[in-house]
């Protein structure tokens, strides 16, 4: 196994279509899709007109999901886990297969502590932009890796690269209805500026200015990605991931929503009264 894992990264690493950034969308989001909750399983159709979300979910009103994107980092990961005990909130950690192989005691240390795990794939690559092999190999990988560490599967899993439904366009779509097709959930994110009163799915970063994948990754959001817009038209827009928050600000924000009499929950998943 960790000869394997060693195997992949080194591949990856020199890979033609290395999948760092994601390709531009040349169409929209299915409709079906862009109208749904921010939790998709079961996703079909093959083209956008006869696309479906078969169960799809939003979260509760007064309700925030925290999840982070990324890691586990050995500098972050403990401070975000320490800001959230002291907050009494509870999240959902999307880790890369790679770091959780690094630090499986800090996988450990997530679930101890009452948090949830999902994949944000093995090396973060944008899944739209891959191969065959190596979407399958960042899916698989991951799993294998959260076994070994933790004697755990995730059935969770946030798309590189992407944040709200409407971001899942282009490629994106195809890898999602693969991933769907093998048993995941994908967990996307609300708006940022949708009032948790409403209920909302928050996405955020373990890491603060750190340069490397994440850092690649929020340069590679920058490009524009298409949309429709209230109206129903086509339109650009850069992508969303620029509104990804870190680790500075979180306890505000947890007091903030504390003091609105917000819950913060993490059962995202399907089977144990999960939004999923």
């Amino acid at each position: 196994m960790i000869f394997a894992a060693l195997l992949f990264e080194g591949w990856t690493t020199h890979e033609v279509d290395a999948a760092r950034t994601r390709r531009p969308c040349t169409r929209p989001v299915p409709r079906a899709v862009g109208g749904s909750g921010p939790v998709l399983r079961r996703l079909t159709g093959e083209k956008v007109s006869s696309a479906a979300v078969v169960s799809s979910a939003a979260a509760p009103a007064r309700t925030v999901a925290l999840t982070y994107d990324g890691g586990p980092d050995p500098e972050w990961t403990p401070r975000l886990l320490d800001l959230l005990r002291k907050h009494h909130a509870h999240a959902t950690f999307f880790v890369y297969g790679a770091q959780a192989a690094r630090h499986p005691d800090l996988v450990r240390r997530i679930l101890d502590e009452g948090h949830e795990i999902g994949s944000d794939t093995y090396t973060g690559a944008d899944l739209g932009s891959s191969s065959r092999v190596r979407f399958a190999m960042e899916l698989a990988l991951t799993q294998k890796t959260l076994a070994g560490s933790a004697g755990i599967r995730t059935e969770l899993l946030r798309m590189p690269l992407t944040s709200q439904v409407d971001t899942l366009c282009g490629a994106e779509w195809q890898a999602a209805r693969n991933a769907s097709a093998d048993g995941y959930v994908l967990v996307a994110a609300d708006q940022p500026a949708r009032d948790p009163a409403h209920g909302l799915i928050r996405q955020c970063s373990q890491r603060t200015g750190v340069p490397g994948d994440e850092g690649a990754a929020r340069r590679s959001a920058r490009r524009p990605v298409h949309h429709r817009d209230g109206r129903g038209r086509h339109a650009a827009r850069r992508h969303p991931g620029d509104d990804r928050r870190t680790v500075a600000g979180q306890g505000g924000e947890l007091d903030g929503d504390r003091r609105a009499h917000v819950h913060a929950r993490h059962d995202l998943g399907a089977g144990r009264g999960g939004l999923g």
